[in-house]
């Protein structure tokens, strides 16, 4: 079971996009600012609160006029319907294979066609405003745009709700509301950010390794837990009830020795009970305030967590946030069908060789956590990775690839919305040998062009001596903005023999 495509509208940079996801790993790749980020936002709105909330800014700008259209339709006479019609919103749609399962689990919910060889069900996630509400969100506004706004922002939040459906494959028609509740309950996502703070190491922030154990023992001691992780738990509450009799019986009494004598005020009296300490530790309190990560040294004293090099913490960082993403799978209660785990930029801090292999192992390690740590049974983790690193994107294949692209809108030339490119489609009207030629021939030195401006082929050797000249030469005709030398250039030398498959 898994989510074969995303469907997006309205959010951000991403106004209308659809995106297909490989069953493991799906790698995007893009220049900044081509809306990797929106992607990975839009999911973490919808899963890290019980109701999603959103916000006018996070509604695509070139759909902010349809406010303004909407209440110029109020204003005019219009009917409800098209009042409403005329409204943005912001639309997640997911799509779900969910192939012969004995268990379906909460999506069951959303099977609602009759169709007994149909595999697939549609999630649709709405954020369009409530029913009965159009009057709440026009009223009292007049004619200064810059007002109406000012006071959308305040009234979207609150007239806006999410609304979920599931819909037949078969028949657009045929669909039916759902409880956000079960569709949240569908779906995990874990969300490993590019900012990672793994180089700071003032000691007044937590270490963030030591964030990690603390998530992973929440996790043990769940009902649901596995057998061996609950034995663990046991254990460590034994050792700290040793030390806790220990407290009772003489730290409590030494320190009750600190207490200035009462007696001369008369207390205590017969009545009045005696004064004492009492200190008490928990696994958690252990695990929170006196517990770090560090690494191992000489003669027992060990290193602590930041003296590692920043490539190494990276790397475990990762490792430990996916069995963290694991454990809170395999205790979660009912289980999800599917969990999604976004890994931004994670390359960061990690040289060419590194980069390479972690994203070859990624699947692996799936396979790794779920036959050690669950008894074979499979984790249905869909991995998307977006990268800036050309390193990366070699080692993935053209199937797992989409480039997100950011294009000028026609309406508003200075906005931006993101397309994507599944390369996967774009290259099925090529023939085999040519596919395979080209992956062959994206090395780590071509691959750049997925992060490029301007893509400059040339023939050989001499083009590439003679591209220097060509390009002074070329951009002094060419406005300031323009010029060639202020791009982002990738220069491919492809030999005349092949240029045609290049195109």
């Amino acid at each position: 079971m898994y989510i074969n495509k995303v469907v997006i509208k309205n959010f951000r940079l991403l106004q209308d996009v659809e995106l297909l996801l490989a069953e493991k790993t799906t790698v995007i790749v893009g220049r900044n600012n081509s809306g990797k980020t929106s992607l990975t936002e839009i999911f973490r709105r919808l899963m890290e609160r019980e109701v999603p909330q959103f916000k006018l800014e996070d509604f695509s700008l070139n759909v902010h006029d349809e406010f303004w259209n909407a209440y110029k339709l109020l204003r005019n006479g219009a009917e409800e319907d098209e009042i409403r019609a005329a409204l943005p919103c912001i639309l997640v749609q997911l799509t779900i294979e969910y192939g012969e399962s004995i268990d379906y689990g909460p999506l069951s919910s959303f099977i609602i066609n009759l169709d007994p060889e149909c595999t697939t069900a549609i999630i649709k996630i709405n954020f369009s405003l409530e029913e009965g509400t159009i009057q709440a969100l026009f009223d009292d506004l007049g004619d200064d745009q810059i007002a109406f706004f000012k006071e959308m922002k305040e009234r979207v939040p609150k007239l806006y709700k999410i609304k979920v459906e599931a819909e037949d494959p078969n028949d657009p028609t045929n669909h039916n509301s759902i409880e956000w509740s079960i569709a949240r309950s569908i779906l995990q996502c874990g969300f490993i950010n590019a900012q990672r703070a793994l180089d700071d190491t003032s000691r007044s922030e937590k270490a963030i390794l030591g964030k990690i154990l603390e998530n992973l023992f929440s996790s043990a001691t769940s009902e649901t837990a596995h057998p061996d992780d609950k034995e663990i738990v046991e254990q460590l509450q034994d050792a700290v009830g040793d030390i806790q009799n220990r407290i009772d019986n003489d730290f409590n009494e030494k320190l009750s020795l600190l207490f200035p004598t009462l007696a001369m005020f008369g207390y205590p009296g017969l009545a009045d009970p005696d004064l004492r300490t009492e200190t008490e530790l928990r696994v958690e309190q252990l695990l929170t305030n006196h517990t770090r990560m560090g690494y191992s040294g000489l003669h027992g004293v060990n290193l602590p967590e930041s003296y590692n090099g920043l490539g190494p913490r990276n790397l475990i960082f990762i490792l430990l946030k996916l069995f963290e993403f694991f454990r809170a799978y395999t205790t979660n209660q009912p289980s999800s069908n599917v969990q999604l785990v976004f890994i931004e930029e994670p390359e960061a801090h990690l040289h060419p060789q590194m980069q390479s292999v972690f994203i070859r192992k990624l699947s692996e390690i799936a396979t790794f956590f779920a036959e050690e740590y669950n008894d074979g049974n499979p984790w249905p983790v869909q991995f998307i990775v977006t990268t800036h690193s050309s390193h990366i994107a070699n080692e993935a294949s053209f199937d797992s690839m989409r480039y997100f692209l950011a294009q000028p809108c026609e309406k508003f030339p200075n906005i931006c919305t993101t397309r994507i490119n599944d390369l996967q489609t774009g290259l099925s009207a090529e023939s085999d040998e040519n596919r395979v030629f080209l992956h062959k021939y994206m090395t780590l030195t071509k691959c750049d062009l997925l992060f490029a401006d301007v893509a400059v082929l040339i023939e050989g050797s001499t083009e590439r001596l003679l591209l220097p000249k060509i390009i002074e030469k070329i951009d002094e005709e060419l406005p300031e903005g323009g010029k060639l030398s202020s791009k982002y250039l990738s220069v491919i030398e492809i030999g005349g023999a092949y240029a045609h498959i290049f195109f």
